[in-house]
């Protein structure tokens, strides 16, 4: 049989995507894992880029004031999301 012709490929597709849902379980467990690390990750990086975004405003108001209030936004947003993500809200 030629290589294109019939299911002579199913089997090595299904066990790729089985792989990947496997490593996709690790790498989420690996988070969950690490989440308060991630949070104050997260926090001092929106700490730095608020000041940094404080500093362009000399710059570019409009600019900066956009990526401030994008900045807030999705962190007024995180708390929510995740309470819906982990069974708070459901």
């Amino acid at each position: 049989m030629d290589a294109g012709v019939g299911d002579h490929g199913r089997g090595r597709a299904a066990r790729m995507s089985w792989v990947w849902i496997i490593a996709g379980i690790v790498v989420l467990g690996a988070v969950l894992a690490v989440t308060r690390v991630l949070r104050r990750f997260v926090m001092a990086f929106a700490l730095a880029a608020g000041v940094m975004l404080g500093l362009h405003m000399r710059d570019n108001p409009a600019e900066a004031a956009a990526g401030l209030s994008v900045m807030v936004a999705g962190l007024g947003l995180a708390r929510p999301l995740r309470r819906m993500m982990f069974g708070g809200i459901f």
